[in-house]
């Protein structure tokens, strides 16, 4: 029971990681293709918030903990990133395609949906990273407290 809690705090954090990146990327590529003053309807929120549950949902690929982690070599673990990273791309691309959010035939669109995709996984992975370079750093530290207050 405990691991399916921890995945699911860990899919939850992927989420709102994913979202954030995604809302400031959205604002930025819509106001370089279509310009600051374009109106925006509703129904793009949810499908960034589709978009968004659906590459969290490919995140089941990665460790959710520490002890995951561990049971996975360094060539396991690269085979997972770059197979999440294809699919996070057959995704944001096929659900922008069906959103039309680019033309396919504009390359430049198709580029700057790429340069995206690649911006929001580079800036979660990081954020990830450091969360739990966070959580370890402050274990490390209790545990320190604990060894010093049992040798006292």
């Amino acid at each position: 029971m405990e691991r399916w809690i921890k995945r699911l705090q860990f899919m939850l954090g992927i989420f709102v990681k994913i979202t954030t990146g995604v809302i400031v990327v959205t604002a930025v590529y819509i106001s370089v293709f279509w310009g600051i003053k374009v109106d925006v309807k509703v129904a793009l929120l949810w499908q960034i918030l589709c978009v968004s549950a659906l590459c969290t949902v490919g995140s089941i690929l990665l460790p959710a903990s520490e002890e995951e982690a561990q049971e996975i070599s360094k060539k396991g673990m690269l085979i997972r990133m770059i197979v999440y990273f294809i699919l996070v791309n057959i995704v944001v691309l096929g659900c922008g395609f069906c959103f039309q959010w680019f033309s396919p035939s504009d390359w430049k669109m198709v580029l700057g949906m790429e340069i995206s995709i690649i911006g929001v996984f580079v800036a979660v992975t990081a954020a990830s990273y450091f969360d739990d370079y966070r959580i370890a750093e402050k274990m490390n530290r209790r545990l320190k407290e604990r060894e010093k207050r049992d040798s006292e």
